[in-house]
């Protein structure tokens, strides 16, 4: 059975190309900002609890999944 979510999300696809919406461009924006958002969430959490760590350690870890 699929899921609800799912099937929204199919539709709305299936929309976007239907009318010739840049629906690639704009979900691959969003997807990266959004991770982004989250990132620095953690970043955050991470620095109030005094176990920050620099770019250098964690950038190969949280972004390489995106530079592939």
């Amino acid at each position: 059975m699929v899921e609800p979510r799912l099937l929204m999300v199919r539709n709305a696809v299936k929309g976007w190309i239907e009318t010739g919406r840049n629906a690639v461009g704009d979900s691959a924006q969003h997807l990266l900002w959004h991770e982004a958002y989250h990132v620095g969430q953690m970043k955050l959490a991470l620095k109030i609890a005094g176990r920050l760590r620099s770019d250098q350690e964690t950038s190969p870890a949280t972004w390489d999944v995106w530079r592939r």
